[in-house]
Order: C-alpha cells, then structure tokens, then sequence
C-alpha cells in the first residue's frame, strides 16, 4: 500500500494590524509574569518555600485546581457531548445559559454564592429547611473547611462552561 503525501495547508499570512493586537495581547499576560519572576527574591526562595505557612498555602492550591479540573471535566465532557450530538428543543437556549457562568465577573461570582450560602437569609438554608431536612439554619462560613468547600464549588461552576465550550470544539 501506498501512502499518499500529507497535504500541506497554504500559511495564511497575519494581518498587521491583527498581529499588533496578538503581540499585546500576549504582553498583557507576559509582562505581570515577568515581572514577578524579575522582583522574586531568588536568595530567600529555599527559606520561604520551607515554611510550613507557604507550603500549606501551596498544597491548598494545588489540592483545589485539581479538584476542581477533575468536576469541571467530569460535568464539562458530557454536557459538551449531550450539545454536540443531542438534538432537543431549546439548545440554543441552554448554549447561551452555558456561557454565563464563564461570562460573570468573579466579584459576582463571590456575591452569589455568600448570597445562596447566606446562613441567616440564604436559599439553599430556606431550601433544605423547608424539606425538612435541617431544623434550623447552617452557618455555613463558620468553618474553614467548609469555606474552602464552597470557594472550590464556585470555581468549578464558573468552570464547567469553559470544559464544556473546549471539549465542544
């Protein structure tokens, strides 16, 4: 059997004032970046990374991204596929509300959830007081741990849509 040759695609060539707005673009996220690497006091950086604070701060992170990558690909993968390959009444609809999450400024983001996680006035307490399934309110944000629970909630719900739009293609 032979092989036939790959084709190659023809090299489109940028327009400048598109490649003027790239290289900005580029720089508005390079440029904090190095800056930071450029004023990180290099010296200390063995002493500051074995303090058990940072090194606590750090694990915080890391354990929440992963976390927090792993739900929003775990939700984001089916929903693309369910838009993708299911037709249904009302796709364009559920598309559009899709983008939301992502399209909200993360100050929103942050005044919803403390809003729903409210414990003297907020619904999810109404909610589940109202099935019967608590007695009385939660205080939600009187625990750390907790709190570390609904910041990664929140950030996996303003996730899934971007899992979902990168998976959809």
């Amino acid at each position: 059997m032979s092989r036939r040759p790959a084709r190659r695609l023809p090299r489109e060539i940028l327009p400048l004032p598109a490649l003027a707005l790239a290289l900005v673009a580029v720089a508005f996220f390079a440029l904090p970046f190095v800056g930071l690497l450029w004023r990180l006091p290099w010296s200390r950086v063995g002493d500051v990374l074995g303090q058990h604070e940072v090194r606590t701060a750090l694990w915080l992170s890391i354990r929440t991204s992963l976390w927090a990558t792993a739900f929003s690909v775990l939700f984001g993968v089916p929903l693309a596929w369910l838009l993708a390959r299911v037709p249904f009444r009302g796709r364009s609809i559920v598309r559009a509300l899709l983008i939301l999450p992502w399209a909200i400024s993360q100050t929103m983001l942050a005044l919803t959830f403390g809003w729903i996680f409210n414990s003297t006035f907020g619904p999810l307490n109404g909610l589940l007081f109202d099935l019967g399934l608590i007695d009385q309110y939660i205080a939600w944000f009187a625990s750390g741990d907790v709190v570390l629970n609904i910041i990664a909630l929140a950030f996996v719900w303003s996730l899934i849509p971007f899992a979902a739009l990168l998976f959809l293609g």
